[in-house]
């Protein structure tokens, strides 16, 4: 078993949590939006159908074009939860090799690109940056497409009223991303408060190079010593 540091063994215990959480939210908004998706359509189905409000031959086409819109929206909505959950599942893989300093998938990187054969611990706190980015990113991507719904369902209103439109900082992938930066935030703190001392490395080649040349010097005390002896030996015999 590769020795691990107790740091790095609770920074991945951790990690391991925040990415079944993360896997836990992409899988419920997906879950979420299919049933949006199936809602809308009965009731642009209904519509259209009801004896006493039904609709003109101009309305539905009116209802069929904004559902094919909306359409649109929850496909890329599902696209990109569907990105995050693939996302959760490497959080998984990264936070698991620095908790137990496993070999899997090892260096497919690093040895094609060696700028990016990073340490356990580094290669980590990348991840967490990277899933962040990721999570505001869809963020903005789930905003921009409930204010175009909103947009086009003010052109379908008659009363001609604004609709307030969504905020970014309030959608899914942004409140997750605010919860994911705390959790980089966490992780820094116990990096910095457990990172190695500076100059532990120099002290120890330090204490190599002493003891290598104090084993020099005895080896020469002792070639001196035998050379002294077979002297003496000599002068014995003559």
């Amino acid at each position: 078993m590769p020795d691990v540091k107790k740091s790095d063994k609770w920074m991945g215990r951790l990690g391991i949590l925040q990415a079944l959480i993360l896997l836990f939210a992409s899988y419920s908004i997906i879950g979420a939006v299919i049933s949006f998706q199936e809602d809308a359509n009965i009731m642009a189905d209904e519509t259209c159908t009801n004896v006493m409000f039904g609709c003109t031959e101009d309305e539905e086409k009116e209802i069929k074009d904004f559902m094919d819109f909306v359409q649109g929206k929850i496909i890329i909505w599902q696209v990109a939860w569907g990105f995050v959950f693939f996302v959760g599942l490497y959080f998984l893989y990264v936070s698991f090799r620095l908790m137990s300093g496993t070999d899997i998938f090892r260096g497919v990187v690093s040895s094609k690109v060696p700028e990016f054969n990073f340490s356990d611990r580094q290669f980590f706190v990348y991840t967490v940056i990277a899933v962040s980015l990721i999570l505001f990113s869809v963020g903005f991507v789930e905003a921009s497409g409930i204010n175009a719904v909103l947009e086009e369902i003010e052109k379908l209103d008659s009363d001609g009223e604004e609709i307030e439109k969504q905020d970014v900082a309030t959608v899914n992938g942004s409140v997750i991303g605010y919860c994911n930066t705390t959790f980089l935030f966490l992780i820094l703190i116990i990096a910095f408060f457990t990172r190695d001392k500076p100059g532990s490395d120099e002290f120890d080649s330090e204490e190599n190079i002493i003891t290598s040349e104090d084993d020099n010097s005895n080896v020469d005390n002792d070639d001196t010593l035998d050379s002294i002896d077979m002297k003496k030996e000599q002068v014995d015999e003559d």
